[in-house]
């Protein structure tokens, strides 16, 4: 018996977990991203992936790998700053590398949030505050 099972194949949005990330200067930077992906190849996407539920798993695994990995050769600075555009052109060149034998394409990897936690921001201030008393 042949069964029919429809795939959407249009573009959808997979919000990756909130993860604290080491940066190279050893600062402890809350991320927070998502991923904008397809399913380009139907037959290989179920012959791989078996369900939505598991590439959503595997899109998890790869793009926080990629994230974790290439924040962590970065200094605090460079990841907050605007030039982390090219830093996540390479991280969705990555994640997409690794999805394509699935019959999956990640379109764009994306920052929504990266922060100090809430630990570290309070004594991120407190430091700003004594130097500019200093300075003062």
């Amino acid at each position: 018996i042949d069964n029919v099972r429809k795939f959407d194949k249009r573009i959808q949005i997979y919000d990756v977990d909130a993860e604290r990330i080491y940066s190279r200067d050893k600062k402890t930077i809350l991320t927070d991203t998502f991923a904008l992906w397809r399913i380009v190849d139907p037959r290989n996407f179920i012959e791989t992936m078996k369900s939505e539920q598991i590439a959503l798993t595997r899109i998890d695994d790869v793009v926080y790998s990629h994230v974790r990995n290439t924040f962590g050769k970065l200094d605090y600075d460079d990841i907050i700053s605007g030039q982390r555009t090219d830093v996540l052109d390479e991280i969705t060149r990555l994640s997409a590398n690794d999805m394509k034998d699935f019959g999956i394409e990640i379109i764009s990897v994306r920052v929504k949030r990266a922060d100090l936690p809430d630990e570290n921001r309070n004594a991120v201030f407190e430091r700003m505050k004594s130097e500019r008393i200093q300075e003062a």
